[in-house]
């Protein structure tokens, strides 16, 4: 039996969490955390966090959950996706931020440590809304037809962006954790 849906994005969220927990801990060491591990968080948070976990909402639950009758527009559809944009206009400061530090240049280090702990702050809040806001609601006016939906969008969202997705950036994550 294939997993659920909100399963599949619930351990997304926990995968993710786990990555913020320790870069938190990497940027509180003397000298902050490697240029390795800030190349990887880069790679994972662009690669897997936007443009994949995201989409998944995106492209596959929300678009049910609105047909569903849930408003898109008000509501908690409309906070998901303010917060999907928010997060993408951090990323776009991180990013950079992210790549020079990883080159060895530490004077990224402020902008990197700032956009990140803001990225990271408003990623928890988002994930708690949703696995006990959104996914509640969810499951509750999904039926199973639109449920297996969901589990095969996921899974296209992961396998158009190359072999073995999620375990390759769950490997990737790990690494950042080590």
């Amino acid at each position: 039996m294939s997993q659920r849906w909100d399963e599949l994005l619930r351990r997304d969220h926990e995968v993710i969490e786990r990555v913020f927990a320790a870069m938190e801990a990497g940027f509180a060491r003397s000298g902050g955390p490697s240029e390795d591990q800030v190349g990887l968080l880069v790679e994972f948070l662009g690669g897997y966090a936007d443009r994949c976990h995201n989409q998944k909402e995106e492209q596959h639950l929300f678009p049910l959950l609105e047909a569903r009758g849930v408003p898109r527009h008000g509501g908690p559809l409309a906070v998901m996706l303010q917060e999907h944009e928010r997060a993408q206009a951090l990323l776009a400061r991180l990013v950079p931020a992210g790549e020079v530090y990883a080159r060895g240049d530490r004077s990224a280090l402020p902008e990197l440590r700032e956009t990140f702990d803001e990225y990271a702050a408003l990623c928890k809040d988002h994930y708690w809304k949703e696995n006990d806001i959104l996914y509640p609601l969810a499951l509750r006016v999904l039926d199973d037809a639109d449920a297996a939906a969901v589990v095969r969008g996921i899974e296209a969202v992961e396998a158009s962006l190359g072999p073995d997705t999620r375990s390759r950036y769950y490997r990737m994550a790990e690494s950042i954790i080590a």
